[in-house]
């Protein structure tokens, strides 16, 4: 360290002799130097001798030396002192003082401004004179070098309440602060920064937390900047949280400066409940001196989400017969609440009478178990529609229920305790099966997959697959199960006889050609035995089937024939004119129109149709559901707008161009088909592109509006029609715009993604 400025008064002599003098010396040393450190040598008269009168106090003189700060002179570099006539009134904690030389040193190991309790750091030291009444009052200002960092006072969040407004969010609203306990020093006793936050709290709110101090003075002990050091990679790709630090020249004077916490992101408690994160904190000292804190954020749950049922509907199937008891259990439902503690607690209870009501139905309350109260259950006797779920698909399946059956409905409610609280529904559907009034229906999959007809081949192997039959029933509960027999003999090893059960002998199967594997509700066809010659015949097998469910009291059964043709192994695909047709095609091609004709040779009847590739799930949307094709004409025909398909397919890499495969098949029974490519080409009729209605915009807008805000609609027009704005899609072609604002495809409206900042 140096010593900035060595100071000393010489104090002469006056002709004229006061009865009483007093001088002031000042001197300037900075902080951090050694023991032993001159701070100054005081001069003054010799013995007998006044000091200067008043007129010349405060004047700072040189002691003639300069220098270095900070160290230590050297016994034999002193110049010596006069005579010593004066002494130190009192104890300095800083200095010593040598009367003899007059000089004032350092008195501590390491001279420490923010240790002085003084204002402005100086310290003093009085000098007396023992034999007259003159005074020297010494001040030493100790100057401030940049030896402290900020430091994060420890704090503790204690509740998050209205204690006042501490600023404006992002969208003008007021923020809330956080209280905090500490000391009278406003240290608390925690580590860190703890501080919770609703997850319903609006973008832009704010919430206080404790700022930093520095113990140094003026730049060095000011704060000039806060920063969130983050170890969260979701703070750091999309910041949930920014820091916002006042500017106001007063709360920095006075040491409180105010740090808030802003809300970036929206807070959903039920994805993420808690961020941790560093903050830093900068002096305005050369060079800058850090200080660190982790912020915890705790994402305090509201009563955002109702309870929802694991189904909308219900369906129990309950026959008379088995209430045979009081407090029946007929039903589970189940409910779940995303939120948490109270506001995810849920209790069930029956709402609304419905059929049947609360009368003849209860529910516990904790596990939503409904039972019912009465061995007689009166149900009303109604024609409804129940759902099944298919778990296959997932498709949702409607099955007619007539008048002969007795339904009672029930209401369900599961409420939390949230405040206010929140609640969802279910209905429960109890059906009361006390007959059977549908027949079984048979279906039959053909294989392969895309045969229409049930077919084997002459070389076929025992145990090919020739169809898939399955069984549905319109009556549910007992009644539903159901078992399929074929009527090709009563008698055959090979199958189970407990599947044999009932089948009857049929002509079509005399001969054991074909055999049934049956299950409940299913059954598999399939080649029994090896083909012979007699077996190869132009004509149809004929395999009926059987189907009986086992209803009460009676059963019910269905039948259904099967036929099976042979397939010849010479047997030719049909020969095409053309194998593929390609044309143009104008989108405004009326209904009906003739696209093209698919021809083939021979005087055969053919067949044709359109082939939709396999895995479509949307099938209104591709290009065969635009066309339609004679079944035996080969005429293909307009069947949609062309310009629907322009809209559904402008995201494909070429929209005017559609591919249709064609196949053709003869009218008997064959597997041999051969397929047409039609390439359709749909030209435009419109030639000129769309153009905007302004050619600029420019609107005003504040800079604290909210978030997706619609700050202005654009529209366009194609020139050579007044009504098709609606196949007009819009974008934002700037990529830097794009970050700032988005516009909505279809309407044109475009929106804030970003919050202004007009500074």
């Amino acid at each position: 360290m140096k010593l900035l400025i060595t100071l000393i008064i010489l104090l002469s002599s006056s002709d004229q002799v006061q009865a009483f003098s007093e001088r002031q010396l000042h001197f300037e040393i900075t902080e951090g130097v050694p023991n032993g450190t001159l701070i100054g040598r005081v001069t003054y008269p010799a013995t007998g001798q006044h000091l200067h009168d008043s007129s010349s106090r405060n004047e700072i003189a040189q002691n003639g030396k300069h220098e270095q700060k900070g160290r230590p002179i050297p016994k034999e570099e002193e110049e010596p002192g006069e005579q010593a006539q004066f002494r130190l009134s009192g104890q300095c904690d800083f200095a010593s003082f040598e009367p003899k030389s007059g000089e004032i040193r350092t008195a501590v190991e390491r001279l420490d401004r923010e240790a002085i309790r003084e204002a402005n750091a100086t310290f003093r030291m009085v000098l007396v004179s023992p034999g007259h009444a003159n005074i020297i009052t010494v001040h030493v200002h100790v100057l401030d070098i940049n030896d402290n960092q900020p430091v994060f006072p420890s704090t503790l969040q204690v509740e998050f309440g209205s204690i006042g407004e501490v600023g404006k969010s992002a969208g003008g609203s007021s923020g809330k602060v956080l209280a905090y306990c500490t000391d009278g020093r406003g240290f608390g006793p925690g580590l860190g920064l703890n501080v919770s936050v609703v997850e319903s709290a609006a973008i832009g709110t704010r919430i206080a937390l404790q700022s930093a101090r520095d113990a140094d003075l003026g730049e060095n002990g000011t704060i000039v900047e806060y920063r969130i050091i983050s170890e969260d990679s979701e703070q750091e790709q999309q910041p949930v949280f920014s820091l916002v630090h006042s500017t106001d020249s007063t709360a920095t004077t006075s040491g409180n400066d105010l740090l808030l916490l802003e809300l970036q992101r929206e807070l959903d408690r039920e994805t993420r409940d808690f961020y941790v994160f560093n903050i830093s904190a900068a002096d305005g000292g050369d060079p800058p001196r850090f200080g660190y804190s982790t912020v915890h954020v705790h994402v305090l749950d509201t009563n955002d989400n109702a309870p929802k049922f694991e189904r909308s509907h219900y369906e129990v199937f309950v026959s008379p017969n088995s209430l045979d008891e009081i407090n029946h259990q007929l039903v589970t439902v189940h409910a779940r609440d995303a939120d948490s503690g109270r506001n995810g607690r849920i209790s069930y209870r029956l709402s609304g009478a419905g059929a049947g009501g609360e009368e003849q139905f209860g529910i516990w309350t904790e596990n939503g178990t409904i039972f019912a109260k009465e061995r007689n259950l009166n149900c009303s006797r109604t024609t409804a529609t129940t759902s099944t779920v298919n778990p296959s698909t997932g498709d949702l399946n409607s099955s007619s229920i007539d008048s002969k059956s007795r339904l009672c409905v029930i209401s369900v409610e599961a409420q939390d305790d949230g405040e206010p609280p929140l609640a969802g529904h279910a209905f429960v559907n109890v059906w009361l099966t006390e007959s059977n009034d549908h027949d079984p229906v048979i279906h039959f999959r053909m294989y392969p997959p895309e045969s229409r007809f049930a077919s084997i081949s002459e070389a076929a192997q025992v145990g090919d697959t020739i169809a898939v039959v399955t069984v549905t029933d319109e009556d549910y509960g007992q009644t539903a199960a159901v078992r399929i027999a074929d009527q090709g003999r009563e008698d055959n090893s090979k199958v189970d006889q407990a599947a044999e059960r009932g089948r009857q002998t049929s002509d079509g199967n005399s001969a054991d050609l074909f055999r049934l594997e049956s299950g409940q509700n299913f059954g598999v066809v399939r080649l029994n035995r090896p083909l012979t010659n007699e077996d190869l015949t132009n004509q149809p097998f004929r395999i009926k089937l059987i189907a009986t469910d086992n209803g009460y009291p009676l059963a019910r059964q269905a039948h259904r024939t099967l036929q099976v043709f042979v397939l010849r192994r010479n047997e030719t695909a049909p020969q095409l004119h053309a194998e593929a047709i390609e044309l143009h095609l104008r989108d405004d091609a009326p209904i009906g129109a003739l696209v093209t004709v698919v021809r083939a040779q021979g005087a055969e009847l053919m067949n044709f149709s359109i082939v939709t590739p396999v895995g479509t799930v949307d099938k209104s949307s591709n290009p065969e559901a635009f066309f339609r094709i004679g079944e035996h004409s080969g005429v293909i025909t307009v069947a949609r707008s062309l310009r629907d398909i322009q809209q559904n397919r402008k995201n494909s890499a070429s929209p005017r161009t559609h591919q249709l495969q064609v196949d053709v098949r003869t009218a008997r029974p064959s597997l041999k088909s051969a397929r047409c490519a039609v390439t359709i080409h749909i030209d435009s009729v419109r030639r000129r592109p769309p153009v905007f209605e302004k050619k600029q915009y420019s609107i005003e807008v504040p800079e604290d509006i909210a978030l997706q805000s619609v700050l202005l609609t654009v529209r366009a027009l194609y020139q050579d029609s007044a009504d098709n704005s609606s196949q007009i899609s819009y974008s934002i072609v700037e990529s830097a715009a794009r970050t700032m604002f988005a516009v909505r495809e279809k309407t044109g409206e475009i929106v804030l993604r970003r919050h202004l900042d007009r500074e």
